[in-house]
């Protein structure tokens, strides 16, 4: 990013490096839209991105179902969740958005690594949330 701000001889000020984020942002997003691809099929990169777009994503909207102390359901309708499961075999990160999300999240709530506040931030974010997916029937999988 800074090479090209550097090649057209700008200096690298917030504005530009907002700039040139973006366009790299933006250009990456158009690539990926424009592939036709798995799940699977993508980079560990690309992968754990998805993850954690979407984790947040269905969080949110679990978040706003049960305002006010209101329970619900929630049903991942789609096989290409978990392919494997669907079947009766084990899915892993490669083959389960849902498998990857748990991934993620375990590596930020029990990882080895981690300062004691963050995983106290990460378990206060996203814990329940983490225990309700390692609870999903018919989720098969061994991390």
């Amino acid at each position: 990013m800074y090479e090209a701000i550097n090649r057209r001889s700008e200096p690298l000020t917030l504005t530009n490096v907002e700039s040139e984020f973006y366009k790299y942002a933006v250009a990456k997003m158009l690539d990926l839209n424009c592939r036709s691809m798995s799940f699977k099929q993508l980079t560990d990169d690309e992968r754990s991105v998805l993850c954690w777009t979407q984790l947040v994503s269905i969080w949110q909207i679990i978040g706003r179902l049960v305002r006010g102390g209101v329970p619900c359901i929630v049903h991942f309708l789609d096989v290409k969740f978990a392919p494997k499961s669907a079947t009766g075999e084990l899915d892993s990160e490669v083959t389960s958005l849902l498998v990857g999300i748990i991934k993620k999240l375990q590596l930020e709530v029990e990882g080895e690594g981690k300062r004691p506040y963050e995983r106290t931030l990460a378990r206060s974010l996203y814990g329940a949330f983490l225990n309700a997916l390692k609870d999903t029937k018919e989720l098969r999988y061994d991390i």
